[in-house]
């Protein structure tokens, strides 16, 4: 006859540890031309490793873009390249009150016009614009600073990606892509924001902040204007008006 067979109940430790990992972003002095050369790409190496610094493969790689605010001005030729001229006042500086735009006497730096969509949820959040009226003051402006009818900067001006696979490789390591069109280049501020999620489920975030980039030899011709040689938002002093 046979034998029945003991079953004895077996034990597992199953230990889940939640992996600290580290994110990077960095780039070169490289810009590379898109599509029949309509569009800039300018490239981001992200970088990741864990707790003790060891390369994290297959890490998913979640980009976003914030555009910041935005310049005005134009390029003039100086004799040897065409060289940028900002137009905005150094007091052009704003903050959002909570429930309005007001000047911001702390800021530094060249004047800057803020992102006027102030929850990022693209729709213009503002009283109607009547042409030919006079525009209501700056206190009840709402989201539109310039009174134009328009969210300024558009959020369709800078496009991101992950090329490949969107994980990072052997090495920790994924390309990030940002893609606007030439006209708007060194006009828009922008911050790229990359998460990286671990197979544990952990998560960790890096930042860069810059001003959208061009090429170098697209300044260097007296005869060829750049794309990019009067900002989309006018040359005027201030703000609160499209000129």
């Amino acid at each position: 006859g046979g034998c029945d067979q003991v079953l004895r109940p077996a034990q597992a430790t199953l230990t889940v540890s939640a992996e600290a990992l580290s994110v990077s972003i960095a780039t070169n002095n490289e810009i590379k031309s898109g599509l029949n050369n309509l569009t800039y790409i300018k490239e981001y190496v992200v970088m990741v490793v864990d707790s003790a610094g060891l390369a994290k493969a297959d890490a998913q790689i979640v980009p976003s873009v914030d555009l910041l605010g935005y310049r005005k001005g134009f390029y003039f030729f100086n004799g040897r390249l065409w060289e940028q001229r900002l137009t905005l006042l150094d007091t052009e500086h704003y903050r959002w009150t909570g429930n309005a735009w007001a000047l911001d006497p702390s800021g530094q730096g060249f004047g800057i016009c803020p992102n006027e969509d102030i929850n990022r949820n693209g729709v213009r959040e503002a009283g109607l614009v009547v042409a030919g009226a006079t525009p209501p003051p700056l206190e009840s402006r709402q989201e539109d600073l310039n009174w134009n009818n328009d969210l300024d900067p558009r959020k369709s001006f800078v496009a991101v990606k992950v090329l490949g696979t969107g994980k990072t490789d052997a090495n920790g390591l994924a390309i990030v892509q940002l893609e606007y069109g030439e006209s708007v280049a060194s006009w828009i501020d922008f911050m790229l924001t990359v998460s990286a999620s671990g197979v544990s489920g952990t998560e960790a975030r890096a930042r860069y902040s810059d001003t959208l980039p061009v090429q170098a030899f697209d300044i260097t011709s007296e005869a060829i204007p750049p794309a990019f040689r009067i900002s989309p938002f006018g040359t005027g002093t201030v703000c609160t008006d499209t000129l």
